[in-house]
């Protein structure tokens, strides 16, 4: 998943190309930029011992049945009342939308993953492959909020502007929700499980919040004492100005796509700019009235979140070992993350702010 803010961002970039795919309330463009987020949101139910077992559901819903979860979530939005479905048709409309960045960023952030942990370096192996996947989508939350607002976390807040919305809007998108996890994936959530993660996610990003760096490398330090790398330290924007991250690939190196072995050059900025031309030919055909299951494989190809065949699970891919010629990114992507653990030093107070904010 790219991050949270990449998908805001793309969401932003959409509507400010066509602002006529959503309606025109406040409330429409708030469900169009919590469709944004995907199932991302499901992951933060891990952090509620009541709700735990059901983080799981946003994996499946990012590997398996993405044919039939989009057939779903068109017929979903026939499932809420008369005065409800303008909410509920923006939020489908951002749901593509977290697909499209998903499935066509995914392949090269999965290249850059499997360089890192296969290149040797001890202890720096697929038991790490969380936080480095974290780690490489911060770099480009960094990157793009620098390119697009000209700002870093000192000034702009996630927690702020982001995933903002009304409790009624939580609970219409909590009603299309517990019905893609029942006619999907056949399990019987609570009905309230989508609202309880937006919670969930909106208190996890202000605790990760820290303006100046130094909350983050205090918790990160303390989370480093049980654990090599730590996933607050790997997840938490840093107050980097201008950032350069090589994990974009804005010198087009060659990638392989870790699905089909098919070379690529192009860099995160390039795959954001072809979602975006995506997301514009695929939300209309979502569109129409007899969207079906077959329209649906269509519209995915059988291609599911991580961009990879719907069904199949991202498998790690043998890497050539650390110092081999073929293996030579590899090893410099990996010594790139590790320095990125012993050099990130920001001195100063955070600010914690207050809890409201607005999708500007």
């Amino acid at each position: 998943m790219p991050a949270l803010m990449n998908h805001d961002f793309f969401g932003k970039d959409l509507l400010g190309d066509d602002p006529h795919i959503i309606g025109d309330t406040d409330d429409d463009r708030d469900a169009f930029l919590l469709g944004c987020q995907g199932p991302d949101p499901l992951f933060y139910l891990a952090t509620s011992p009541l709700h735990a077992k059901y983080w799981h559901l946003g994996t499946q819903m990012h590997v398996n049945f993405t044919a039939e979860l989009f057939c779903a979530l068109h017929k979903a939005q026939d499932i809420v009342s008369a005065d409800e479905k303008d909410i509920a048709h923006a939020y489908a409309h951002g749901f593509i939308c977290h697909y499209e960045l998903d499935s066509i960023a995914h392949p090269l952030i999965y290249a850059t993953q499997y360089k890192i942990c296969g290149a040797g370096i001890k202890g720096l192996d697929d038991s790490a492959h969380s936080e480095v996947h974290a780690f490489i989508e911060r770099e480009l939350d960094e990157s793009m909020l620098w390119r697009i607002r000209h700002q870093t976390v000192a000034e702009y807040a996630p927690y702020k502007h982001i995933i903002i919305a009304r409790e009624h809007v939580l609970r219409i998108i909590s009603k299309m929700f517990s019905y893609l996890a029942l006619t999907v994936y056949g399990k019987q959530v609570p009905p309230d499980m989508y609202r309880l993660a937006i919670h969930k996610m909106r208190r996890t990003q202000h605790l990760f919040y820290s303006s100046t760096g130094m909350k983050r490398n205090v918790l990160g330090d303390i989370e480093q004492i049980v654990r090599r790398y730590s996933m607050l330290r790997s997840m938490a924007p840093r107050p980097v100005a201008n950032p350069d991250p090589w994990v974009a690939n804005e010198d087009h190196h060659e990638w392989d796509d870790p699905a089909t072995g098919t070379p690529h050059f192009e860099s995160f900025y390039d795959l954001y700019d072809m979602a975006l031309e995506k997301a514009k030919k695929d939300i209309p055909l979502f569109d129409q009235p007899d969207f079906d299951l077959d329209a649906a494989h269509k519209l995915t190809g059988d291609i599911n979140f991580n961009g990879e065949p719907s069904e199949a699970q991202i498998e790690v891919h043998e890497v050539k070992p650390l110092g081999s010629p073929e293996n030579a990114q590899g090893a410099e992507n990996a010594r790139n993350f590790e320095g990125a653990y012993d050099s990130e030093d920001f001195e100063g107070d955070y600010d914690s702010g207050d809890t409201k904010g607005s999708n500007e």
